[in-house]
């Protein structure tokens, strides 16, 4: 028989024990209750007596990281622990509201949100199946204008969105060392009242700035690419001014610096496009031949 001294500091010892255990593991709920009464039946049995006061220790401090399956276990408000296990902070809800017919379960990114507004591109008109669609490939027309529609920032005076869309695997397709990133249409201080862009919008608009592309053409540069894989990357910018400064003979890295500078959030989304033969050996060819005329107006 212990003595009654000895009994108390060892049930002392042995909750302190259990205790530094079941920190130590992120116990929480029936698991640390469980783990508490296995302790005590089979190792600790001088623990016996310190069950009910470890249990209510466990009722007012929770470990920090809480294991999923134990989440129905736990209550979700937070109580302070007097002992420094820091409080149980229950799962916050994320809940988005778009003013849109398009409904979407995919929460935003970070990047995609300034303060209480985020952005939500659609690009069914441009991108299906994670390609482009054919009539922006190497057939595409002069007038070409990738049909892009979004969501967000409704009612924001003063802000402006912008559009680019970059080949990243110019000019040898994914995985050759020689590859840049080329820029292959841009659309800039687009109204924030606007919330789609098309070759219509753009025809009746005059604010609107495109960049003219290796063609000479404002618009969307045929996309057909002669060998390789390319990644193509389309990119929604929510803009906190007009850029200033601008035109469409502006460079596409000039054009990126500043996009960057005024920057409040951004979509973006990717494709991959294949080498289409006969399209990419007539756009290859008709690009030979506007270098050629440039090379001849310029030695006249």
């Amino acid at each position: 028989q212990v003595v009654s001294a000895q009994s108390k500091r060892a049930r002392k010892a042995c909750v302190l024990g259990c205790w530094a255990f079941i920190r130590e593991f992120r116990l929480v709920g029936r698991d640390a209750l469980a783990m508490v009464e296995l302790l005590v039946m089979h190792r600790m049995q001088i623990c016996r007596p310190s069950l009910a006061l470890l249990s209510a220790l466990l009722l007012v401090t929770r470990p920090a990281v809480v294991a999923p399956s134990s989440l129905r276990d736990v209550p979700v408000t937070a109580s302070p622990s007097p002992y420094g296990a820091p409080p149980y902070v229950a799962p916050q809800p994320y809940i988005i509201w778009i003013a849109n017919s398009d409904i979407t379960t995919t929460p935003p990114l970070i990047s995609q949100c300034h303060g209480c507004d985020c952005v939500q591109l659609f690009a069914d008109g441009f991108v299906a199946n994670g390609g482009v669609l054919d009539r922006y490939k190497c057939n595409a027309g002069p007038d070409s204008i990738p049909e892009l529609k979004w969501s967000g920032f409704e009612g924001s005076r003063g802000k402006y969105f912008a559009v680019t869309v970059s080949d990243l695997d110019e000019p040898f397709g994914m995985g050759a060392m020689r590859n840049r990133v080329q820029g292959i249409f841009w659309a800039a201080n687009i109204p924030g009242d606007w919330r789609e862009l098309s070759a219509e919008k753009v025809a009746g608009s005059g604010g609107v700035i495109i960049g003219r592309n290796r063609k000479g053409k404002q618009s969307l540069e045929p996309i057909c690419p002669t060998r390789g894989r390319h990644r193509l990357r389309v990119t929604l910018w929510v803009l906190r001014a007009a850029l200033p400064g601008l035109g469409p003979d502006t460079q596409y890295a000039e054009v990126m610096e500043q996009l960057e500078a005024a920057e409040l959030a951004k979509a973006t989304i990717f494709a991959e496009v294949l080498p289409d033969k006969k399209g990419a050996a007539a756009s290859l060819l008709s690009l030979h031949r506007v270098a050629y005329l440039r090379r001849r107006a310029g030695a006249l």
